[in-house]
């Protein structure tokens, strides 16, 4: 497995909502590549070659993540949100799993941030509703044991683009 394979995606709206995820991963994938499909334009960041700006009007976090994957030419592709980072051995453990296809899409737990503000505090106990949202063990838990589900959050998905253009990208 070769990061050089997997391009990691990340929407958001403004430069100041991804500068610390950019700098997470660049801790432990010093040269993988990265698109943030973003709205803003006025910022500044030391040159990246590894590292992409797509700046769109688009406010939707799937059409951000589309936009993104169009101009990806990496065989895997990685998704996070802007407020999120990886473990060391994200890609890795990951990779072990889809290389031979038999598994589509990976996902881990969204597990929240731990400075969050207190309307993101809110936020995050309301999703624990099952009225809201999937069976709640699954979501915000860790589990050493993998699992088939019908609903996986995409803010934290490793697949092959080729699946990713199978599902005609995301709605």
């Amino acid at each position: 497995m070769k990061t050089k394979d997997f391009t990691i995606i990340i929407p958001c709206v403004l430069f100041d909502d991804v500068k610390n995820c950019i700098k997470n991963i660049r801790k432990i994938y010093k040269k993988i590549k990265i698109i943030v499909c973003l709205n803003d334009s006025h910022f500044f960041i030391k040159k990246d070659k590894n590292l992409r700006f797509v700046v769109t009007k688009s406010k939707g976090i799937g059409k951000k993540r589309n936009i993104a994957v169009k101009h990806c030419k990496t065989k895997y592709l990685a998704f996070l949100d802007s407020d999120a980072y990886p473990k060391k051995g994200w890609i890795e453990s990951s990779f072990k799993l889809i290389k031979n296809r038999t598994i589509g899409i990976i996902g881990g737990p969204h597990i929240d941030p731990v400075n969050q503000n207190d309307e993101e505090k809110l936020i995050g106990k309301i999703k624990l509703s099952h009225i809201i949202t999937m069976n709640v063990n699954l979501q915000k838990k860790t589990s050493a044991r993998g699992r088939f589900v019908s609903f996986l959050p995409s803010c934290n998905w490793i697949l092959s683009r080729k699946i990713f253009n199978e599902l005609n990208h995301m709605d």
